[in-house]
């Protein structure tokens, strides 16, 4: 019972921090953040790969946790997107990774879609070229190709 206690004490604690969390910025106090229990984050995949012509995109998207399956979009007409609550503690972040292949190249683009630790957001639009993707306009390599 003791256990019980002690956990859902600690439980409220937290609970307590995250709802009063503010921020301030030039100033202003801004209204609080959601607290980090409740935030949800939404990964949207624009498949714009031209190879050398438009052609569809297949993709997996995985977490250590989470295997979304494979999924087929069309060129800029089909957006693919998934929605998840990442980890609150950091000592494990969130991870996601996706794979993408097209006809004319079977191999396996590999690309980290969601890394708490180093592209934090709550809405990610990921833009698919031959090349690497975009995320919110910044473009990056694929991490690996198999």
């Amino acid at each position: 019972m003791a256990i019980i206690l002690k956990f859902s004490i600690l439980l409220i604690i937290l609970l307590a921090f995250a709802v009063a969390r503010e921020t301030v910025a030039n100033n202003k106090v801004q209204a609080p953040t959601l607290p980090i229990l409740l935030r949800h984050t939404t990964v949207y995949i624009i498949n714009k790969v031209k190879a050398p012509n438009p052609t569809p995109l297949t993709l997996r998207c995985q977490s250590k946790d989470d295997d979304l399956e494979e999924h087929t979009i069309h060129y800029k007409t089909q957006v693919y997107s998934f929605k998840f609550t990442p980890n609150f503690l950091p000592i494990m972040p969130t991870l996601f990774f996706c794979s993408f292949r097209w006809h004319q190249d079977r191999r396996r683009h590999y690309l980290d879609v969601f890394n708490e630790k180093h592209m934090p957001c709550d809405n990610c639009t990921w833009v698919i070229h031959a090349n690497g993707g975009c995320l919110n306009g910044q473009c990056i390599p694929w991490k690996s190709i198999h």
